[in-house]
């Protein structure tokens, strides 16, 4: 019966994704907690690993279709910052040409390719408009819920994570505090549309608060959980009501402290200053420092174009990635790359600003809830994955519409009101004398 009802939702979230292509858009951000859901509670998923990725490959493929029947073009146009995304991994799997460990670089890009293509490559395509846009947050929005809902109601959780049936170990609890703190920054700042009326929209903040706080808590992921309010926090500060909200925060923060003791108690010890400050120390500044002290000792061709992807991963080095992603590309992609990712950095955020300041009320709070969801991604990279690893963070940087794309549309309206102008003062167009009539 469960696989029964995952087939039927899939058709339905296909037939969206064809509709609106900016939905597949939104099934990928918020893949891990749909992927996570499935293999829980639907037995096809939980025996096949990559069932949901390939699903949600097929809803971008299907709205990349989608997307070329509703425009009527053979091909959707490439935007400026998709090309810097693209170019930027492009150079990191150039760099396994003069990898120090060349097998453990092409272990690693192949491994990413098809999480990258989908990502990085199509998804992006899926967003021509403002409207697209909104589509891809409020699907992010409500599969993020429903999933991360039935994971908290129904599942089993073990020691931070969601236990499996018949597996050995757990979800990974970074994953799921990084989809439940994307939900909360969407939901508080995206808006929900004019069916929605204020009744409702209270109603499901309140579910949504409930079941991101419930996720926070128990997977006691602490930078998640700091990013994620204090991104929240900030971006609402743009919007009517932000003093409100971050009261509204605190007080259910409080209450959550004074009704949930137990399951506070149960990881009270990770948020011990002292010991979130070994933390960091021990398991990002130490291995960062060891990379980057690797790889400033290296010959000044490694220095400059780096060591190589991933070379930080192979059991000679460090034997895993040390979680700070400007470090990892510094030492990996060398001074180019890292100058390559700090430029692709720059112009996305740079563009999230221009449309922020270009758009009106509406479409600005679509903007503003995009800017920061890329802003949380970026936070995160400070204290996990790995550059490839940071595929939402690529999709997110490609994701944008460009502010100049309203800029054109008006000025068609324009022209004609000056040609009329100038019918009307009897004047030619091009000319600065009065047309005189003939005969």
């Amino acid at each position: 019966m469960a696989d029964l009802i995952f087939i039927a939702i899939v058709a339905g979230l296909l037939a969206v994704a064809f509709r609106k292509p900016g939905a597949a858009c939104g099934y990928v951000l918020s893949g891990i907690a749909l992927e996570q859901c499935a293999q829980v509670f639907v037995p096809m998923a939980n025996s096949r690993d990559t069932l949901c990725n390939y699903l949600t490959a097929g809803a971008v493929l299907l709205g990349f279709a989608g997307r070329i029947l509703h425009d009527k073009s053979a091909l959707p146009r490439i935007r400026p910052m998709s090309l810097w995304v693209l170019g930027l991994l492009a150079y990191a799997y150039l760099t396994v040409l003069w990898s120090i460990f060349p097998a453990t670089t092409m272990a690693a890009l192949n491994r990413a390719v098809p999480y990258l293509v989908t990502f990085a490559g199509v998804a992006p395509l899926l967003i021509r408009s403002e409207r697209d846009l909104w589509h891809c947050l409020t699907a992010f929005m409500y599969c993020s819920l429903l999933s991360l809902g039935f994971l908290v109601v129904f599942a089993e959780w073990g020691y931070r994570g969601v236990i499996f049936p018949g597996k050995s170990y757990e979800s990974n609890p970074l994953a799921l505090a990084g989809a439940a703190g994307g939900l909360l920054i969407v939901s508080t700042l995206m808006p929900l549309g004019p069916k929605v009326s204020t009744r409702m929209r209270y109603g499901l903040m309140a579910v949504i608060v409930i079941v991101t706080a419930l996720v926070f808590v128990r997977t006691a992921s602490r930078g998640q959980v700091l990013s994620a309010i204090l991104i929240t926090l900030l971006f609402s500060l743009r919007q009517r009501g932000g003093v409100w909200l971050m009261l509204g925060m605190a007080l259910g923060g409080a209450a959550l402290y004074g009704l949930m003791p137990e399951e506070v108690a149960r990881n009270a010890e990770r948020w011990d200053p002292e010991q979130m400050r070994d933390a960091v120390d021990s398991a990002r500044i130490n291995e960062a420092d060891r990379l980057l002290t690797f790889w400033s000792h290296s010959s000044i061709s490694h220095q400059i174009f780096g060591l190589g992807h991933a070379a930080a991963q192979d059991p000679r080095l460090l034997g895993n990635y040390p979680h700070v992603v400007p470090a990892e590309v510094l030492a990996e992609e060398g001074i180019f790359g890292a100058t390559l990712f700090a430029i692709t950095i720059f112009l996305g955020g740079y563009t999230y600003f221009r449309g922020l300041r270009a758009t009106d009320p509406t479409k600005s709070r679509i903007f503003t809830a995009a800017a920061a969801l890329f802003a949380f991604e970026f936070l995160l990279i400070w204290k996990q994955g790995s550059l490839l690893g940071a595929s939402a963070l690529f999709l997110l940087l490609a994701l944008v519409p460009k502010e100049e794309r309203s800029r054109a549309a008006v000025a068609p309206t324009q022209a004609p009101r000056r040609t009329a102008a100038v019918a009307r003062l009897g004047l030619e167009p091009g000319r600065g004398s009065p047309v005189r009539p003939r005969g």
